[in-house]
């Protein structure tokens, strides 16, 4: 075999390398991108389940603020009224036993008055901690 036979089956081995390595980095450059496609898939559900969850949540402090709301006016305005009723009815014309059963009563609804007041501030800070995170 010749000088100039032997460079060129050597340049052609070389050259069915090279053809090797760009097939092989061809093909993982490949998988690697079909990786990414599913990546990016799971990425976009993932996402569309966040944005779900965020209508959700703001959903969710809607109905708790009008849980305040309600706690305000329909079970605290009857409470104040029922408090205010009772300051007259402990007039000093009003019978002992009255008296008495008036002051059970008035007890009874300030405990009910704080709770409505504790409540409508435990839901007022969920709320705040809620508007927070969106």
């Amino acid at each position: 075999m010749n000088n100039v036979s032997f460079l060129n089956n050597t340049i052609t081995l070389y050259n069915n390398g090279l053809c090797n390595l760009v097939v092989l980095k061809y093909d993982w450059m490949e998988a690697e991108n079909l990786k990414l496609k599913k990546l990016n898939i799971e990425l976009g559900i993932i996402n569309a389940g966040l944005k779900k969850d965020a209508v959700h949540q703001k959903e969710y402090i809607k109905y708790l603020e009008e849980i305040m709301i309600r706690i305000s006016h329909k079970v605290r305005q009857p409470i104040a009224h029922i408090l205010g009723l009772s300051s007259l009815l402990t007039n000093k014309k009003s019978v002992p036993s009255q008296l008495k059963i008036v002051q059970l009563m008035r007890q009874a609804v300030k405990s009910l008055d704080n709770y409505t007041r504790e409540l409508s501030l435990f839901i007022y800070k969920k709320v705040i901690a809620m508007k927070k995170k969106l």
